[in-house]
């Protein structure tokens, strides 16, 4: 890869970061575990975006233990 490539590819990362924490952040979001997906292309040795998901988890306690050492 040149270094072309690489400048494109760290661009393409940054823009896709960016939107993905907009989109999180306005949908409230951002706080959760979540799982992401990223579909992309590598033309020419560049990582080229198609899209990403954003699977959003609500994790809820099931149970509190409490442990003391005595």
């Amino acid at each position: 890869t040149s270094t072309g490539d690489k400048e494109k590819s760290r661009e393409n990362w940054v823009k896709l970061a960016r939107e993905m924490v907009r989109i999180s952040n306005e949908e409230g979001v951002s706080e959760n575990a979540a799982r992401i997906t990223i579909y992309y292309t590598d033309e020419g040795g560049a990582f080229n975006p198609i899209r990403a998901e954003i699977e959003v988890f609500e994790m809820k306690p099931v149970k509190t233990l409490e442990v003391k050492l005595e």
